[in-house]
């Protein structure tokens, strides 16, 4: 077969497929060269037999991975649904009582004739 003719089939296979129209245009240059389109189509079915045994894809492993990583995360996004919605109450009631502690703490610690402040005077 042609080197022109087997690079612009590479060309067309570049992507993995083989559209009407890519073919068209590979017959209409066989044509032009005086190439069988037999020849083509067999150089483009080895082509393909080639790169299916490239890459051996094992599908029930790919499956099984896939259906655990999908199961995984519908758990994480039930837990995120489900998860208790804290409230703008509870979060200030929190802070005041963390504050609070602080400061008893704060007094029980220093002796009573040290002032009690948080800086120098």
């Amino acid at each position: 077969m042609n080197d022109k003719l087997k690079q612009l089939a590479d060309y067309a296979l570049a992507d993995g497929q083989i559209t009407d129209k890519k073919l068209h245009v590979l017959y209409k240059k066989c044509d032009e060269l005086g190439v069988d389109h037999d020849v083509l189509n067999k150089y483009l079915s080895n082509h393909n037999k080639a790169q299916d045994k490239s890459i051996p894809l094992e599908e029930s492993t790919i499956s099984a991975e896939l259906e655990n990583a999908i199961q995984k995360l519908d758990a994480i996004t039930v837990e995120i649904k489900t998860a208790p919605k804290v409230s703008q109450f509870s979060i200030q009631f929190r802070i005041a009582a963390i504050v609070m502690t602080f400061g008893i703490f704060h007094i029980i610690s220093y002796p009573s004739d040290q002032p009690i402040l948080l800086g120098p005077i």
